[in-house]
Formats: C-alpha cells, sequence, structure tokens
C-alpha cells in the first residue's frame, strides 16, 4: 500500500513540473533586437496624360474616349480638366408667350444630351496628380460661341445642379461632397447680358460660377461630378424667344489654387 502512494505522489511531481515554463535570459554580450528604417518615394505626374475613367469604377477607362465629340475636353496630366459633356439638348419646344418655362436637358432617344458613360448623368471630370493637394476650382461661364445667338435670349438663364461628387480611392462619397474633400455646387448663368422686355418676371443667375471645389488638403485623384439631366434646365421667360434655334456654349475653366 505504501509502495502504490509513493507512485502517486511521484506522478504528480512529474506533471507539475511539466507545466512550469522555461525562462530564457540572454548571456552577457548578447544582444537580441534591432530597427530597420523603411523608406517610400513619389513623384507627381506631370507628364503622362490621364484619360477619363468610368466614375464607378475608376480602374476602367470611360468609353467613348476623348476626342469623338462627346468629350468637350482632353487628357491631360498634373491638374487637369479630363471630361465635359459634349453637348447639352434642351430640345424644340412651341413658344410660350404666356408663362416662364425651364427646359430639361434631354438624353437617349429623347434628345442628343451627352451623358458619362452607363451613368446617365452629365459628367464633369478632374484628375489631380501633382502630389501637393494645392485645391483647385472648376467654373463655368456662357458665351455665344463661333456662330452662336444664345445671348439674345433676353432674361434667359442655364440652371445646373450641385451633383454627386465621386472621387477615386477607397473613402466614400456624401452626396456632393466626394471622398477627397471636392465640393459640387449648383449653379444658375445668365446667357448674356440684356435683360428681360416682358411684363413677366425674369430669371436672374450670373455670367459664370463655380461648379466643383476643392479645398487646400483636399481634392487629390481623380473627381467625378454627376448632374441629373432632368435638374440641367434652360429657363425662358414668356414672349422672349424667337421661332429660331439659338446656339451657344458652356466655357469650363480649372484653376489651381497655388495660382492665386
Amino acid at each position: 500500500m505504501k509502495k502504490v502512494v509513493g507512485s502517486l505522489l511521484m506522478t504528480s511531481t512529474i506533471l507539475l513540473g511539466a507545466l512550469t515554463p522555461i525562462v530564457g535570459h540572454a548571456a552577457d554580450g548578447e544582444n537580441r533586437s534591432g530597427t530597420t528604417n523603411a523608406t517610400a518615394t513619389f513623384t507627381a505626374n506631370t507628364t503622362n496624360p490621364v484619360d477619363p475613367v468610368d466614375p464607378t469604377d475608376p480602374t476602367k477607362p470611360l468609353d467613348p474616349k476623348p476626342g469623338d465629340g462627346d468629350n468637350g475636353a482632353n487628357s491631360g496630366a498634373g491638374l487637369s480638366l479630363i471630361y465635359a459633356p459634349g453637348k447639352l439638348d434642351f430640345g424644340s419646344h412651341e413658344i410660350d408667350v404666356i408663362n416662364n418655362q425651364s427646359y430639361k436637358a434631354l438624353t437617349g432617344s429623347d434628345g442628343s444630351t451627352v451623358t458619362m458613360g452607363s451613368t446617365s448623368k452629365v459628367g464633369l471630370q478632374v484628375s489631380d496628380q501633382r502630389g501637393t493637394n494645392a485645391g483647385w476650382t472648376l467654373s463655368v461661364a456662357a458665351a455665344d460661341g463661333t456662330d452662336g445667338n444664345l445671348s439674345t435670349l433676353k432674361g434667359a438663364t442655364v440652371s445646373l445642379p450641385a451633383g454627386t461628387v465621386i472621387s477615386s480611392g477607397s473613402e466614400a462619397s456624401n452626396g456632393s461632397t466626394g471622398g477627397n474633400g471636392a465640393v459640387g455646387q449648383a449653379v444658375e448663368l445668365d446667357l448674356g447680358s440684356q435683360a428681360s422686355t416682358s411684363a413677366g418676371a425674369s430669371f436672374t443667375g450670373t455670367t459664370s460660377g463655380n461648379v466643383m471645389t476643392a479645398a487646400d488638403k483636399s481634392g487629390a485623384g481623380i473627381t467625378s461630378d454627376l448632374l441629373d439631366p432632368a435638374a440641367v434646365k434652360l429657363n425662358v421667360v414668356a414672349n422672349t424667344a424667337a421661332a429660331t434655334t439659338y446656339k451657344g456654349v458652356l466655357n469650363w475653366t480649372l484653376t489651381s489654387s497655388a495660382d492665386n
């Protein structure tokens, strides 16, 4: 009986010893830590033109390509406006001599307004690959162009809504503000300096306005501004339109905040 108890006690002692951790200690003169310096260098893209991309997937080039008539801008490096709608079509309408009217931009089978890729939206796209995050502003102004007469449509304006702003990268957009901090803004443009001569109230606007801005430390990458065609409107004062086709242009200008 005594031998059995002794065997059990010995077994318990062995198991407890197996659970006791073995702590290592550096011997005198040994070193067991070190430091590695890591570096990465990036350079601004100031020479290679950037093509427009699909706003919903910036890894895909936009089809159709620049220069085919749908894009009113060109590819570019550094800070560039790389996409603008090639055409806005406000349709054909009977003259209204009583009421002010607003005519939306027509797309698809109803009209030839250019939409951006597969988005069904009127699009603008800015590329900023300077690496400075200095900020920028995209503005627009209305003019007659080479053979235009739109400024003779007295009291008329063009309305552009604050679009949905989408930027490349992983940060989510928030309506009119992109993930990179760029902001879309609504604009109402006067088409000319001539005031309305009708008895009805005239529309009011400005000769130029900012449609998208990026403050300092924002606006990097590719930024798209998507405008609802139904909210892109030609506003006409009653009894001012003549029986003719009015033509004009919207001139888009991109400026760097660093230039101001």
